[in-house]
């Protein structure tokens, strides 16, 4: 709408927030592995993990 005219908006106040140029580190327990496949009955270890904003899981 500003482009057509309809509209003036305000010029920005505040500069825009640099880009990080470092890429983000994960643990190798991130890397992909191979997809699951069967029934659930074969996955006997299978657990669900609540985990904690901020932690180190919430890489993984």
């Amino acid at each position: 709408m500003e482009a057509d005219g309809v509209i003036w908006l305000p010029l920005p106040t505040t500069a825009p927030a640099a880009a990080s140029s470092a890429a983000p580190t994960f643990p190798p327990a991130s890397d992909p592995h191979a997809p699951l496949t069967g029934s659930r009955g074969d996955l006997a270890d299978l657990r669900l993990v609540l985990v904690v904003p901020d932690s180190a899981q919430t890489k993984l």
